[in-house]
């Protein structure tokens, strides 16, 4: 598993590797967390990271910060891995644009993230920026799950939880791009967040939008 954080790694990292190399084993185990959990600049350390590891055994991509967002450059180190079978967003819907863009296969390259099978969305707000832009989001969502049901492996594993500004309609549009036969958890929890009063004092002076592919 590949961890993208903002700054605080999972409890259990300090075990997975002890301080004391001589508690090490020999041998190594079939898994291992990658983490990067930096504030600022985890882009470039990613890239520098991934230039010296081999990283082709990698099965889970992690996204889980509203503040270090990976760029497109650093998802691209990722798109051809032929073992990644499971990504995870959390918190960033800025994250989740970027990847939809990662996951668009183009017109003569080969298709991205080839082995993928289980997409989990957990905290995301599809209308952050408070433009009003929520079934945008969704729909570019839906495009791209949809694009992946001509392929093998298909997608057979797809959740959204504690996610904002996300609708039991635009479940119903996720469900539509998806195959029939795979498993597909929704909290049904509708967490709306309507335009604060900040919000609405500075309506129509909004910074630009999150671009969807």
């Amino acid at each position: 598993m590949c961890w993208f954080d903002d700054g605080e790694c999972p409890s259990d990292y300090p075990r997975d590797h002890p301080d004391d190399p001589d508690d090490l084993d020999e041998e190594i185990p079939p898994t291992a967390n990658l983490v990067v959990s930096a504030r600022s600049g985890p882009n470039l350390l990613l890239e520098m990271i991934t230039g010296y590891l081999n990283i082709s055994s990698l099965r889970c991509l992690h996204l889980a910060s509203a503040i270090a967002i990976p760029s497109r450059a650093t998802l691209a180190l990722f798109k051809d891995l032929v073992k990644l079978e499971q990504v995870i967003i959390e918190q960033s819907h800025a994250a989740l644009s970027n990847f939809l863009r990662a996951l668009k296969k183009k017109k003569h390259g080969s298709r991205p993230f080839p082995s993928l099978r289980t997409f989990e969305l957990n905290g995301v707000d599809f209308d952050e920026n408070r433009v009003r832009e929520a079934d945008i989001a969704v729909a570019a969502l839906a495009t791209a799950l949809k694009s992946r049901m001509k392929y093998v492996p298909a997608i057979a594993k797809f959740s959204v939880v504690n996610c904002a500004n996300f609708t039991e309609e635009d479940w119903e549009v996720l469900c539509r791009a998806l195959p029939r036969e795979a498993d597909l958890y929704w909290d049904e929890v509708e967490n709306i967040t309507g335009l604060s009063d900040w919000d609405e004092y500075f309506d129509g002076y909004t910074e630009e939008s999150t671009s969807w592919p």
